[in-house]
Parts: structure tokens; sequence; C-alpha cells
């Protein structure tokens, strides 16, 4: 991580419970972002449920309408709902690792590959050819950050862009024993995530930030 990222990002890990909704999560991790970012100018007397209001744009993107300079995403998958709290724009997307029951190893890179040539830029087909169930999922959920960052969610246009950085060898098999993963494509930056085998995690920003991982 370079020293020059002057922008922070937390992302929120809850296990999923069908008692609380999104938006519900969402407020409980603004509110802890504002309470560890709390200053003379966010006091917690702002924190109410008007200031935590989420709302979302008519693609489904949320946004905070009472507070400027903070920034939402969420996603969910499996066991997990991601919520993503920044001082600057953000996408956040996780997967879980999952095969069709009895389904072969050759069935399921088979499968991916064709839907990687189906949605994905033709470089990033081309990429996850070699390592089909590994490099799907990071292909995958960076794309979906992205969409999820600039708001526009799954279009014609997913398959027009491409994540990938210069050098692919930034997100080759051997960087799967690090924590943080970073890399730039399309004019912005991609943070991987591991914190569980099972699932693949990338956050998107504009520029570099400081990623923290906070579980509630």
């Amino acid at each position: 991580m370079s020293a020059s990222a002057t922008k922070k990002a937390v992302l929120y890990i809850f296990n999923t419970d069908l008692s609380y909704s999104t938006e519900d999560r969402l407020k409980e991790a603004v509110f802890s972002f504002l309470c560890a970012s709390s200053s003379e100018t966010t006091p917690h007397s702002l924190c109410d449920d008007t200031m935590l209001q989420i709302c979302r744009t008519s693609l489904g993107k949320p946004y905070l309408p009472h507070l400027s300079g903070i920034y939402v995403s969420a996603s969910h998958s499996g066991e997990y709902l991601l919520c993503a709290v920044s001082d600057t724009k953000i996408g956040v997307d996780i997967q879980r690792h999952e095969r069709i029951k009895n389904e072969t190893e050759d069935e399921t890179n088979a499968r991916l590959q064709k839907l990687s040539k189906r949605f994905f830029h033709p470089k990033e087909a081309e990429f996850i050819t070699k390592q089909p169930w590994d490099r799907f999922f990071k292909v995958w959920t960076a794309k979906e950050s992205y969409v999820k960052y600039t708001g526009e969610g799954i279009t014609d246009n997913f398959m027009n862009f491409s994540i990938l950085p210069g050098d692919c060898r930034i997100l080759s098999e051997e960087n799967d024993a690090k924590e943080f993963v970073r890399w730039s494509a399309s004019d912005v930056c991609f943070h991987q995530i591991d914190f569980d085998q099972q699932y693949t995690v990338c956050v998107c920003t504009k520029e570099l930030v400081n990623v923290h991982i906070c579980r509630l």
C-alpha cells in the first residue's frame, strides 16, 4: 500500500441475518465509520435516523442524502453481507465459490469459460482460460465492484471494459497468500481482499485508499 493514500475505506463484515435489512446494516456501518472518524464537524449527535437515511438511485445504488462526503456500497453472498463506507466514491462485491451439484472439475471450468466469453471483455476471457476456477471470481468481483462504483449496474457495457492491470501477474495465484492485492485499471483502483478462502471480495475506488476490515 502506498504512503500517498490519503482516503480511507472500512469494509464492515456482517453474518447474514434475515431479521436485518441491508439498509439497517448500512446505517450501522455508517454510524461506526462516523464514530471512528468523529470530530467537531461530525459530532455523534448528527447520527440520528434522519442523518443516517439510506436512499437508492433508480438503478439501486445506495447513498446518504443527508451526509455529504460519505459514500456506501453493499454486497451479499452466502453467509456474508459486506457494507463498505468511505470518504471517497466506492463499490464492493463479494462472491462465494460454488460448484453445481455433481458437476466435474472439467465441466465447471468449461461453464466458467463459457460465461466469461459471454460477459467479460475478450482480454479477461483469455486471462481466465489457464485457471478458470480461481481467476473467474477475481475478474467477476472486480467488474461487479466497478459497476457498483459507477452506479450503472450490469448493462450491455459490462463486457466493453477490462479490469485487468497492465501486468497481469498482479492477479496471479502467487498473490493468494496476501490479505490485500491492489492494482489500477479503467481509470480506477481495485483492492482485492482475502478474509475467507471460500469467497472473493473486491473494492473499487477512484483512487488508492487505505482499506480496513471490521467485523460487526
